[in-house]
Protein backbone atom coordinates (compact mmCIF):
# COMPACT_ATOMS: atom_id res chain seq x y z
CA UNK A 1 0.00 0.00 0.00
CA UNK A 2 1.25 3.40 -1.31
CA UNK A 3 1.29 6.50 1.38
CA UNK A 4 -1.40 8.45 1.41
CA UNK A 5 -2.10 12.02 1.97
CA UNK A 6 -5.34 13.92 3.11
CA UNK A 7 -6.34 16.78 5.48
CA UNK A 8 -7.13 16.53 9.01
CA UNK A 9 -10.59 15.11 9.78
CA UNK A 10 -13.16 16.40 12.39
CA UNK A 11 -11.70 13.68 14.88
CA UNK A 12 -8.27 14.92 14.45
CA UNK A 13 -9.01 18.62 14.64
CA UNK A 14 -11.31 17.60 17.49
CA UNK A 15 -8.56 16.24 19.90
CA UNK A 16 -6.10 18.90 18.70
CA UNK A 17 -8.59 20.94 20.03
CA UNK A 18 -8.99 19.53 23.16
CA UNK A 19 -5.56 19.01 23.88
CA UNK A 20 -5.04 23.36 22.96
CA UNK A 21 -4.38 23.40 19.94
CA UNK A 22 -5.62 26.57 17.82
CA UNK A 23 -7.14 25.96 14.43
CA UNK A 24 -4.15 28.11 13.05
CA UNK A 25 -1.74 26.06 13.83
CA UNK A 26 -3.02 23.38 11.50
CA UNK A 27 -2.59 26.10 8.65
CA UNK A 28 0.40 28.77 9.25
CA UNK A 29 3.08 28.34 8.58
CA UNK A 30 2.17 25.75 6.25
CA UNK A 31 -0.59 23.10 5.78
CA UNK A 32 -0.26 19.80 8.31
CA UNK A 33 -1.83 16.70 6.53
CA UNK A 34 -2.52 12.97 7.79
CA UNK A 35 0.13 10.50 6.08
CA UNK A 36 -0.99 7.15 6.21
CA UNK A 37 1.74 5.30 5.82
CA UNK A 38 1.69 1.50 4.08
CA UNK A 39 1.11 -0.20 7.31
CA UNK A 40 -2.05 1.83 8.21
CA UNK A 41 -0.44 4.50 10.87
CA UNK A 42 -1.48 7.83 10.71
CA UNK A 43 0.90 10.49 11.39
CA UNK A 44 0.87 14.37 11.36
CA UNK A 45 2.90 15.49 8.51
CA UNK A 46 4.83 19.03 8.60
CA UNK A 47 6.90 20.15 5.68
CA UNK A 48 9.80 18.92 7.80
CA UNK A 49 8.77 15.58 9.21
CA UNK A 50 6.05 13.82 10.73
CA UNK A 51 5.23 13.08 14.24
CA UNK A 52 3.19 9.95 15.62
CA UNK A 53 1.17 11.47 17.93
CA UNK A 54 0.32 7.93 20.01
CA UNK A 55 3.71 6.88 20.30
CA UNK A 56 5.22 10.23 19.85
CA UNK A 57 7.54 8.89 17.41
CA UNK A 58 8.80 11.86 15.09
CA UNK A 59 10.36 11.30 11.89
CA UNK A 60 12.27 14.07 10.80
CA UNK A 61 15.61 14.04 8.10
CA UNK A 62 16.90 17.57 9.76
CA UNK A 63 17.88 18.50 13.17
CA UNK A 64 14.07 19.45 13.83
CA UNK A 65 10.94 20.18 13.31
CA UNK A 66 10.09 23.93 12.52
CA UNK A 67 13.64 24.80 11.25
CA UNK A 68 12.81 27.38 9.12
CA UNK A 69 12.10 29.76 12.74
CA UNK A 70 15.91 29.13 13.58
CA UNK A 71 16.83 31.91 10.69
CA UNK A 72 13.41 33.63 10.05
CA UNK A 73 14.03 37.12 11.15
CA UNK A 74 10.66 37.79 12.50
CA UNK A 75 11.22 34.85 15.58
CA UNK A 76 14.01 37.56 16.99
CA UNK A 77 12.54 40.67 16.35
CA UNK A 78 11.21 43.35 19.43
CA UNK A 79 13.57 40.95 21.56
CA UNK A 80 11.75 37.63 20.35
CA UNK A 81 13.44 34.32 20.89
CA UNK A 82 13.47 31.34 19.21
CA UNK A 83 12.04 28.68 21.57
CA UNK A 84 12.52 25.18 21.65
CA UNK A 85 9.63 23.04 22.68
CA UNK A 86 9.57 19.85 24.94
CA UNK A 87 7.36 17.93 22.54
CA UNK A 88 4.94 18.54 18.73
CA UNK A 89 2.09 18.97 20.83
CA UNK A 90 3.44 21.46 22.89
CA UNK A 91 4.79 23.33 19.69
CA UNK A 92 1.22 23.00 18.03
CA UNK A 93 -0.09 24.76 21.38
CA UNK A 94 2.24 27.17 20.58
CA UNK A 95 0.93 27.94 17.15
CA UNK A 96 4.10 26.33 15.71
CA UNK A 97 5.51 29.53 14.73
CA UNK A 98 9.62 30.85 16.48
CA UNK A 99 9.87 27.44 17.75
CA UNK A 100 11.39 24.20 17.42
CA UNK A 101 11.49 20.48 18.32
CA UNK A 102 14.94 19.05 18.49
CA UNK A 103 15.07 15.92 16.91
CA UNK A 104 18.83 15.45 16.76
CA UNK A 105 20.32 16.74 19.73
CA UNK A 106 24.07 15.86 18.30
CA UNK A 107 23.51 18.48 15.75
CA UNK A 108 22.68 21.78 18.33
CA UNK A 109 25.49 23.09 19.02
CA UNK A 110 26.21 23.62 15.02
CA UNK A 111 22.83 24.71 14.44
CA UNK A 112 22.03 27.01 17.20
CA UNK A 113 25.01 28.65 18.04
CA UNK A 114 24.71 31.82 16.05
CA UNK A 115 20.53 32.19 17.64
CA UNK A 116 20.31 35.34 19.30
CA UNK A 117 17.69 34.39 22.19
CA UNK A 118 16.52 31.17 23.38
CA UNK A 119 13.55 30.24 25.38
CA UNK A 120 13.40 26.34 26.58
CA UNK A 121 11.52 24.18 29.28
CA UNK A 122 13.38 23.80 32.27
CA UNK A 123 12.78 20.00 31.26
CA UNK A 124 15.02 20.38 28.17
CA UNK A 125 17.59 22.46 30.81
CA UNK A 126 20.13 19.59 31.14
CA UNK A 127 20.03 18.31 27.70
CA UNK A 128 20.33 21.72 26.23
CA UNK A 129 23.75 22.09 28.29
CA UNK A 130 25.20 18.97 27.66
CA UNK A 131 24.75 19.66 23.58
CA UNK A 132 25.19 23.31 23.40
CA UNK A 133 29.36 22.80 23.21
CA UNK A 134 31.58 21.68 20.02
CA UNK A 135 31.61 17.91 19.36
CA UNK A 136 35.19 18.50 18.38
CA UNK A 137 37.60 20.86 18.67
CA UNK A 138 40.86 21.50 16.67
CA UNK A 139 43.90 20.15 17.37
CA UNK A 140 46.41 22.65 18.45
CA UNK A 141 49.70 23.03 17.84
CA UNK A 142 52.16 25.95 19.10
CA UNK A 143 55.02 26.75 16.89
Amino acid sequence: MTPTLRLPDRPCIDWLAKSGVKLGALLYPDEVLIERDAEGVERLLFSDGSWQPRTGEIRCDGFCLGEDAITDPSTYFADGALTIHENPLAWMRAGRRWGIVVQRWDMAFDRLRDVPRIVLPVSLKATYDKHMRPVRMPKVRIA
